[in-house]
């Protein structure tokens, strides 16, 4: 079985130096190079490693401006970054740490250091990204919440607007939700609020969607590249089969069974930002849907 490694990305103008330190890594992790600042920067933002050594004293774009741009880079930012050095003193220092470097390595190398150095930086860097997974994932239905969607669709909208198609967002509503809670109790909400969740993820996911707890009874859904037609259509099914489903709720002015309302909108952006606008659209249709009787999905697109 093929255990996934932790790739390390190395960026320095000396070979010997890269083979040096692949020679100490490469049992452990998954070991990249690059031989200079640009190509480094083009390797880091495609390949994404786990950890970057980087040279500074380097031709052409030393260590200090490398880590400038992949700390401004979006796909790099968080990407913990470990300085090699020849030589050390407390002005390169400071001014490494001030930018964003998380340690030193100095040479020549000591097997042991560079192993715990970069050991310790690796699980570091697992543990911070369990905290920021933990705290975009809803506790109660496993989906990820505002927080993680508003992650999600900025990296989405950027992505759509870079091979230009369209971002599509849609807001599903339970109807008559606190009716559920009024009559059943606020521990069966919960329970309908998982299925309902579990639903919508079963339904909407596969062809490459994202579905978020959008707040209270509320989910929200992107769809990237789907047209208008495919949307209302899977939309549709989707409604229907939380209709079909027959979670139970006998107050409701609709149906003895639970049903939900929806409102989407979809267009090719022009720039990242024009992604809030969409959600904001996308909650205007759903206000349509239940002011036109609810259990139905309100579409917008611009001509």
């Amino acid at each position: 079985m093929q255990i996934n490694r932790n790739k390390i990305l190395i960026i320095d103008d000396s070979i010997l130096a890269i083979k040096a330190l692949e020679h100490i890594l490469k049992d452990i992790y998954e070991v990249i190079s690059a031989r200079g600042g640009e190509e480094g920067i083009a390797i880091a933002k495609e390949q994404k490693p786990d950890l970057i050594l980087l040279d500074i004293e380097m031709p052409k774009m030393n260590g200090f401006e490398v880590l400038k741009i992949l700390k401004e880079c979006h796909e790099t930012a968080a990407t913990p970054i470990i300085f090699l050095t020849g030589f050390m003193d407390a002005e390169y220092e400071e001014r490494g740490f001030l930018m964003g470097a998380v340690d030193y390595i100095v040479k020549p190398y000591n097997n042991n250091v560079v192993k715990a150095r970069v050991m310790t930086h690796i699980n570091l860097s697992k543990y911070r990204k369990q905290l920021e997974r933990q705290l975009k994932v809803d506790m109660l239905t496993g989906l990820y919440n505002r927080r993680g969607l508003d992650e999600y669709l900025l990296e989405a909208a950027q992505e759509a607007v870079k091979k230009e198609y369209p971002l599509n967002c849609v807001i599903v509503d339970i109807d008559y939700f606190k009716k559920v809670n009024d009559t059943y109790g606020h521990l069966e909400g919960d329970r309908v609020l998982l299925h309902v969740g579990s639903l919508l993820t079963a339904c909407l996911t596969p062809g490459g969607g994202y579905v978020a707890r959008y707040g209270g009874e509320e989910f929200a859904v992107v769809l990237p590249k789907a047209d208008e037609i495919e949307i209302r259509l899977l939309m549709e099914q989707t409604c229907k089969k939380i209709h079909q489903a027959k979670i139970p709720n006998e107050k409701s002015d609709i149906s003895p069974y639970l049903t939900v309302s929806a409102g989407g909108a979809g267009w090719i952006l022009k720039e990242p930002r024009e992604a809030k606008e969409l959600l904001k659209t996308a909650d205007e249709m759903l206000y349509h849907s239940k002011e036109n009787g609810r259990n139905r999905f309100t579409w917008y697109q611009p001509n």
